[in-house]
């Protein structure tokens, strides 16, 4: 190895698997052990070796991480540079190799198709200049397509005939899943026969083929072969016996099941087994008696179990069912919904091409089809990369391993790195099945297949106990769609961080969710966290509470908060359902639309506008009696709406509530006529800076709903939304989406996180929290399509329990990889701790989640119990691993007292310091030392905030007064020359651009600070000995009331310590 490399410092392992490489390899790395480090390694070998830096191509699978694998090649070739060894030609040569790093192709996959698309854009037929659509902005224009789409097939007879057929949400959300599908939904939708008695034949064909499979796999599991092994060793003394007609019944099933290569015998055998009871049974007609009965009665329950009965069909019924009417009717009605779905294609590719668009399902196919048909494209491309190294590709599709093998050729230049038990993109379109079948195809041609399973990141027990937990719920993988269990082994016996003799725990609470478990179940929790934190094992940041949903976040920030532990929560699809976000949504809406009574109500109700329910109630009944009267006061015409009530308040209302609605008004008039003239960002803070809305929020210790409205505002600004009406449109479309690369966010100091799994990947922590692990989603999709089929969820309405047969073999396939992907995402989850795992959640009637695969390894669950403590038993899970299991009785209440963590400033003993408590204060932009090193991201733009045409220009007071603390805070005062340049970078850096506003803000901030500068206070604190800052302080009076904020200054003189309020 190059002493580049050495310097790495990687295990046998690691060393093996990049070493004397003469093809393709793939390496399957567990969680923890190392694969970053090894495809770094494997790059700088490659450069050692001679390859030019533009010949390496590294896939990413997001852009944080193609940053920081930049960034870390980067540093270890410096730090190689930085030895005193080094002959001038290798320092010279390794100088130009670090100098040129920003060339490197180290990128998403997408990048690299974009550069591929841009090198040949003739031949790609698209425009040179094209940009990539995001998909805020994606999701929006298809939400429009989709529309017009709808507008234009209303026209069409037979196509308006489906729409209302099955009405128009099905249809709408159908076109949207296939337009969001891509190439891969229009060509399902292309595949259909235009006859659908062909097309039935087709699915007839597919339905037989699938039972058999399904069948044959079902045959093969153990219980299976237990249940037919006993069934046919047994023989009853009477061939009479209720149980032995049934047994003869189900052998006979059996033989017909057998027969599945044989036309569709195999139906029937279905058939039979649902028929069967498990009824009657004398002992005296068996040799073994009462216990054989039960046995025999136990094993035809396994047989019978996957098909239910007629009356109540288990999950497999459809494996003994033909299509039916329902099935007919999908047919017809899926060739129209191919006419619509094609024609929003066609509206759609032609919007894109207006606005010099591509997405992100373009890129793919579009590269993938240039290397395929053009020769001296691929050709091109094949010299241009002679190593191709890709991250995470279990995370891949099939259309992207396809697009790698066209760029590899036959000349063994991948080296792929992943973990198929890591891979929980399926809702992105990865397959890890791909995964699977790329491994067995490398090890069938002789490419190198290594693996590694030396984690360093878990201590040794807590390794121990995650392989018998997770061996227990992966399996071996019998389903293309699965990922086998392979065990870590421990690298490491010490750990650092939280350090306990029990390193796994589950405690549940008992009861319904709407009884408020859950909420019990989340102070069990932080009250368990407590104990640690006393203990000194850990502290807030050593811990990260991972949940499946966003949804299930607010329990566990309710117990933090009412414990009084700081966190931050990094807010997944639950940000747009956040109250204050609600509250600026609501008026946006109307602004845009004064006389929408539903919009105006919620504005006016909202913190900002702030009028009382009383008002409401009298402003709703004069408009009501307005309504009802033949005759209206001046002005007013019908239809009456609160909105003319609002204009001329009634009499009854109390002075200040008046006030109140005057002000209301006139405000909400000056945003409405600026709808569709400024965008809605601008109208938007417009409105903050009116009613002080952030002010607001931090007087009532909200200080992470104030960076929520400021991320809103740059969330607007940045999907560049003029029309208030698309805002809703633009929330709408990406509330339950997320960020397409679903990268970790950033890494916070000193507080407890909040995140979902997905945002977890890649991080590890001392304690992860296993929040609500019984959570399950239940909902059915409307339409399915799998492997090449599609079927639509329709109904019989003279049954209800009646769907197509086609779509109940899907939804069974779709259920099974599913749940393949949640045991996955179980995995992750679990191996993100380092040393102490606790699992947490809500025990309802019956077991669900993943508590259901985490039971299975456990001897019993906790028992439920009345009383109001934590009872807890410990069992061993493995050899050397405990794992302690605690139940929280139903009257149980957290404690009265709370731990606050933080720093406080030097010598607090005077009575009112000492009450001072740290505010939970968090800023998301907050990162540590090492997550700033390797990322190294280019500061992010503040967007403009420019006067609103008509009003006068004047900064808004919120920012003077930043600008002031801030010249305060670092000693900048007008008797600088420097001071003007300063003041106004600032300015500028908190949003402001228009020239009128900035000079208002600086005559306004060099007035006040030239007064403070002339003031004797002044001359004082400059003399003081120590002086903080805007300090943050939470402060609980003898009431118990809290209060809490920033102070302005604290500076100590003398003995005392005197407090400056600006």
């Amino acid at each position: 190895m190059h002493p580049i490399v050495d310097a790495l410092k990687l295990s046998p392992q690691q060393l093996d698997a990049i070493s004397g490489l003469r093809g393709d390899a793939l390496i399957t790395a567990g969680a923890g052990t190392g694969k970053t480090r090894t495809l770094t390694a494997r790059f700088l070998q490659l450069l050692a070796d001679g390859v030019p830096l533009r010949r390496i191509v590294a896939i990413t699978f997001t852009r944080k991480a193609a940053r920081e694998m930049r960034n870390r090649i980067r540093q270890q070739i410096w730090d190689y540079l930085a030895r005193t060894d080094l002959d001038e030609q290798e320092r010279q040569r390794w100088r130009r190799i670090v100098i040129a790093m920003d060339a490197a192709r180290i990128s998403t996959i997408h990048s690299l198709c974009r550069e591929i698309l841009q090198t040949h854009p003739a031949e790609a037929m698209v425009d040179p200049h094209f940009q990539t659509l995001d998909e805020g902005k994606m999701l929006l224009l298809q939400n429009e397509v989709v529309t017009r789409s709808l507008m234009i097939a209303a026209d069409h007879p037979l196509l308006a005939v489906l729409i209302g057929d099955v009405g128009e949400r099905l249809v709408r959300l159908a076109v949207m899943q296939m337009l969001q599908a891509g190439a891969e939904g229009e060509a399902v939708l292309l595949r259909l026969h235009d006859d659908p008695q062909v097309q039935l034949a087709r699915w007839e064909q597919w339905l037989l083929a699938r039972q058999r499979q399904r069948l044959q796999n079902l045959m093969r599991t153990q219980d299976w072969q237990a249940a037919l092994d006993l069934l046919s060793a047994v023989s009853p003394f009477s061939g009479k016996d209720k149980l032995a007609i049934q047994r003869t019944h189900a052998l006979k099933a059996l033989d017909f099941l057998e027969s599945a290569g044989e036309g569709a015998l195999f139906r029937h055998g279905v058939a039979l087994l649902q028929q069967i009871t498990l009824s009657g049974g004398s002992q005296r007609n068996w040799p073994g008696g009462k216990e054989q009965i039960a046995e025999i009665k136990a094993a035809i329950k396994i047989l019978r179990a996957p098909f239910g009965s007629i009356k109540k069909p288990g999950p497999e019924a459809w494996l003994g069912q033909t299509l039916n009417d329902l099935d007919a009717h999908n047919a017809v009605a899926l060739l129209r919904l191919k006419a619509i779905v094609l024609l929003a294609f066609r509206i759609y590719r032609e919007a894109k091409r207006e606005q010099q668009m591509l997405d992100y399902d373009d890129l793919e196919t579009l590269a993938l089809r240039l290397l395929d048909e053009n020769a001296y494209v691929r050709s091109y491309w094949r010299q241009q990369v002679q190593a191709l190294l890709v991250d995470e590709f279990q995370d891949t599709n099939a259309r992207q391993s396809r697009l790698l093998a066209l760029l590899n050729g036959d000349r063994g230049k991948r080296f792929l790195v992943g973990d198929a038990k890591q891979s929980i993109y399926r809702f992105r379109g990865a397959n890890v099945a791909v995964f699977r079948d790329i491994g067995s195809k490398f090890a069938e041609n002789g490419a190198r297949v290594t693996a590694l399973d030396e984690t360093y990141r878990a201590d040794e027990p807590l390794v121990h106990g995650l392989n018998t937990l997770l061996k227990s719920t992966l399996g071996h993988g019998e389903h293309p769609w699965e990922a086998p269990f392979v065990p870590l082994v421990p690298a490491r016996r010490t750990a650092p961080g939280c350090k306990s003799p029990v390193s796994i725990e589950l405690l549940l609470s008992q009861g319904a969710r709407r009884d408020g478990s859950l909420k019990r179940a989340a102070q069990a929790a932080v009250a368990r966290l407590q104990e640690l934190f006393a203990a000194g094992k850990c502290t807030p940041k050593d811990v990260a509470i991972l949940t499946r949903a966003s949804s299930s976040f607010s329990a566990y920030e309710d117990a933090l908060d009412d414990a009084g532990i700081p966190f931050l929560t990094l807010a997944g699809r639950g940000f747009y359902r956040r109250p204050e976000i609600r509250d600026l949504l609501i008026v946006l809406r109307a602004a845009a639309d004064p006389t929408d009574d539903l919009a105006l109500t919620g504005a006016l109700r909202s913190p900002g506008l702030g009028l009382s329910d009383v008002s409401l109630f009298q402003l709703a009944q004069q408009r009501d009696d307005w309504r009802r009267s033949d005759t209206l006061p001046d002005k007013i015409s019908h239809p009456v709406s609160l909105w003319q009530s609002l204009a001329t308040p009634p009499e009854i209302m109390e002075i200040e509530e008046v006030m109140r609605a005057r002000r209301a008004h006139n405000l909400l008039i000056t945003l409405h006529d600026q709808v569709g003239r400024a965008p809605a960002a601008d109208l938007l803070k417009y409105y903050i800076d009116e009613v002080d809305y952030l002010g607001i929020l931090v007087a009532a210790g909200q200080d992470r709903a104030m960076r929520n409205v400021m991320k809103l505002l740059d969330d607007i600004q940045r999907a560049g939304i003029v029309p208030v009406s698309e805002v809703n449109d633009y929330v709408k479309s990406v509330r339950d989406v997320g960020v397409r690369e679903g990268e970790a966010a950033v890494v916070a100091e000193g507080v407890v996180q909040i995140m979902t799994v997905h945002r977890a990947k890649g991080l590890e922590f001392p304690v992860v929290v296993l929040g609500d692990i019984t959570y399950e989603h239940q909902s059915i999709p409307d339409m399915l399509f799998l492997d090449g089929q599609i079927s639509w969820k329709l109904s019989d309405p003279a049954n209800s329990q009646k769907r197509p047969v086609l779509y109940e073999a899907l939804l069974q396939e779709e259920r099974m990889k599913e749940d393949a992907e949640q045991k996955r995402l179980f995995y992750v989850a679990a191996t993100r701790a380092e040393s102490f795992l606790l699992m947490n959640g809500a025990l309802g009637r019956r077991v669900r989640g993943w508590l259901k695969w985490v039971s299975a390894v456990l001897p019993d669950l906790p028992e439920t119990f009345e009383g109001d403590a934590i009872v807890s038993t410990e069992c061993e899970l493995s050899e050397g691993t405990i794992i302690r299991c605690s139940q929280v009785g139903n009257s149980w209440q957290p404690g009265k007292s709370k731990l606050h963590f933080g720093s406080k400033p030097p010598d607090a003993e005077s009575p009112f310091l000492s009450g001072l408590l740290p505010a939970r204060t968090i800023r998301e932009e907050i990162l540590d030392d090492k997550q700033k090193a390797s990322e190294r991201k280019p500061e992010q733009r503040v967007w403009r905030i420019s006067s609103i045409e008509g009003v006068r220009a004047r900064a808004p007071s919120w920012i003077v007064g930043k600008l002031i603390h801030r010249a305060i805070e670092f000693e900048r005062f007008p008797d600088d020359s420097k001071f003007d340049a300063w003041l106004m970078a600032s300015a500028r850096s908190m949003g402001l651009s228009d020239k009128a506003t900035i000079r208002n803000a600086l005559q306004r901030t060099h007035r006040i600070l030239q007064n403070l500068q002339a003031s004797p206070l002044w001359k004082t604190v400059l003399a003081a000995e120590e002086r903080f800052h805007e300090l943050p302080y939470a402060y609980r009076t003898a009431s118990g009331r809290s209060d809490r904020g920033t102070i302005d200054l604290v500076y100590h003189t003398g003995n005392h310590w005197v407090i400056v309020d600006f």
